[in-house]
């Protein structure tokens, strides 16, 4: 009896001995793997049920830790380009405006009328510029809060579409419009739902070869459509418009800073709204909706 007594005593010391070598091996190889710069899992030789379970947890919290460290130095990256391309954007008016501003002075009457329509329009271009980094400055550093209200979301569309029809006709640009006769309430901050509309209308004008057209349905749910003629044969995925680093020339002289639907994703989202995009062979299309 003695003998079984010692035994199952031994057996126990072995057990806890083991149970503490496994313990010392989690914490040290735990300390190695925040520290360090490594994303090995966590392992263990010993493994009791309740080991293996702890080793499971952690390797959850791990991965979860890796995921959030993988997304800021993403964001650290995508920001760092933003604000290179920002600065370059910012810096070519404003080249443009001192050059301008230097033949202004050696110019003739008439030429100096020429000059500052130049000025003024380049004026307006960092303007615009400054206006969307602002936003984007806001919007990454989560100043932007919803300040929802019971509003009707189709007369808002309605007053901003109006206000841009005079823009898109000017540029010579259709823009057909498919609107509810009913009201639409929800609660919503108008003033981010009319930036939403603000910056996808400007792209439109921006880069649209023609053939514009808007749709909101509200038969289920709430969808708005934006429709315009462009060749997007080049790009494959057609998300990497939702990038903030990426770019687009203009073919009208314009330079994107690339936040545009950037800043119109992020502001859907924060309404409570879905950004889907879409392409054929001669159109693009904006899906804003709500499930």
């Amino acid at each position: 009896m003695i003998y079984v007594f010692s035994l199952l005593i031994l057996i126990l010391f072995l057990y806890i001995f083991f149970m503490k070598r496994e313990l010392k091996e989690i914490d040290s190889k735990l300390k190695d793997r925040i520290i360090g710069d490594s994303y090995f899992k966590l392992s263990v030789d010993f493994a009791p049920k309740e080991i293996d379970r702890l080793n499971h947890s952690l390797n959850l919290k791990l991965e979860e830790y890796d995921k959030k460290i993988l997304k800021l130095s993403n964001e650290a990256r995508l920001n760092k380009i933003n604000i290179t391309n920002i600065s370059h954007d910012l810096r070519t008016p404003l080249t443009s405006i001192k050059g301008y501003l230097a033949l202004y002075e050696k110019a003739s009457e008439e030429e100096r009328l020429k000059y500052l329509k130049i000025i003024e329009q380049k004026t307006n271009e960092m303007h615009e510029k400054l206006d969307a980094f602002y936003a984007y400055s806001q919007i990454i550093s989560n100043d932007i809060m919803p300040q929802t209200e019971s509003k009707d979301l189709i007369a808002i569309i309605r007053e901003e579409i109006l206000n841009y029809f005079d823009e898109f006709e000017k540029q010579n640009q259709d823009l057909k419009l498919n609107l509810p006769d009913e009201k639409y309430i929800i609660n919503t901050d108008e003033m981010l739902f009319r930036r939403i509309l603000d910056n996808i209308l400007s792209n439109m004008l921006k880069y649209s070869e023609g053939s514009n057209e808007i749709t909101v349905n509200i038969d289920s749910n709430f969808s708005i459509e934006f429709k315009n003629k462009a060749d997007l044969s080049k790009i494959e995925d057609i998300n990497i418009l939702l990038d903030r680093s990426f770019t687009m020339d203009s073919s009208r002289s314009k330079r994107s800073t690339g936040l545009g639907l950037s800043i119109v994703k992020e502001l859907s989202e924060k309404l409570g709204f879905e950004l889907e995009l879409k392409k054929d062979d001669s159109h693009f299309y904006i899906l804003i909706f709500k499930n």
